[in-house]
């Protein structure tokens, strides 16, 4: 494939940044609205993985027609790319939307969204500590420290962290930010070996058919919606092939540092959809989910204000 690298403004990589991040923020609330439409519980996780598998099927199938129109023919892995496809798929979308989607049952959509926020950070001690991409600066260790502080002050019950935090909750989206912090270090590695584009979909369309697979073997079924299950369901197959691709272009022209120090944007945008359309404001008090927010937002800012960036960018 033929690469060009597209520059933008400083006023437009701020706004598409930006706008990559409410997208990435605005998913918790859209899927667990999405689980009432589907008639989705805690109860049913075989359902729920086959749910999450076919969504990342259409979404990979949507990343895939649109290179094609885009490119005007079949775009394809290269044949060495397919290990970096494979190892993706299983990190970046079976292991961490398995986990994702189990937590969001058991986990409000104000704490998943700044539980969330989480991958900023792993992100930074997998590129430091595993692939050797960076170095572990104070700064950065600094920043890191903040984050997890906020986390835990979500998390606090009458006094009590634990009596907030639950295995299936607060563990799986624990596993799941894990995940993601480890393929946006694995994504800086190999996409200067394959277009994001087709790098993402086929990763996306690969573990995608993993998820259904498993949940299918499990007695998952297919659940059916109405208009507006569907309407938001089309949001969710198109979100993130669009942030991506979107991120991808970005980081062609900009250092990872500036476009990572938006990641403030996506836990905020959480709380606020959830607040609003979950109706979730009186499940955490104003003070504390407030302070919770200067705390992670602060330790993305401090992570990502070096000048060497941090792998990757916000949320799945």
């Amino acid at each position: 494939m033929n690469r060009q690298t597209t520059t933008f403004s400083q006023s437009a990589v701020i706004l598409l940044a930006v706008f990559c991040c409410v997208l990435w923020g605005s998913i918790t609330p859209v899927i667990k609205v999405s689980y009432q439409y589907f008639h989705l519980t805690d109860r049913d996780t075989a359902s729920l993985t086959v749910f999450a598998g076919i969504r990342y099927i259409l979404c990979g199938a949507v990343g895939i027609a649109f290179g094609a129109v885009k490119n005007r023919r079949f775009l394809r892995p290269k044949g060495t790319s397919w290990g970096m496809v494979l190892k993706l798929a299983l990190v970046q979308t079976f292991i961490q939307q398995l986990s994702f989607y189990i937590s969001l049952t058991h986990v409000s959509g104000v704490n998943a969204s700044i539980l969330g926020s989480l991958n900023n950070f792993f992100s930074i001690l997998v590129a430091c500590l595993v692939f050797r991409q960076e170095k572990l600066t104070m700064r950065k260790l600094v920043g890191c420290a903040l984050g997890f502080a906020g986390v835990i002050f979500i998390n606090i019950s009458q006094g009590s962290v634990a009596a907030g935090v639950s295995l299936a909750g607060e563990g799986a989206l624990l596993v799941a930010c894990i995940s993601c912090g480890a393929s946006y270090a694995m994504i800086k590695e190999y996409t200067p070996r394959e277009d994001v584009l087709v790098l993402m979909a086929y990763q996306f369309l690969l573990g995608g058919v993993m998820l259904a697979a498993a949940g299918f073997a499990f007695g998952g079924a297919v659940h059916t919606a109405g208009p507006a299950g569907y309407a938001l369901f089309a949001y969710m197959v198109v979100m993130p092939i669009t942030a991506f691709t979107l991120w991808g272009v970005l980081l062609q022209s900009s250092r990872v540092s500036q476009l990572s120090a938006f990641g403030f944007v996506s836990p905020i945008t959480g709380v606020i959809f959830s607040a609003v359309f979950l109706r979730e404001s009186g499940k955490v008090s104003l003070l504390q989910c407030a302070a919770s927010l200067v705390l992670v937002s602060l330790g993305i800012y401090i992570v990502n204000s070096g000048e060497k960036g941090a792998p990757g960018g916000p949320g799945p």
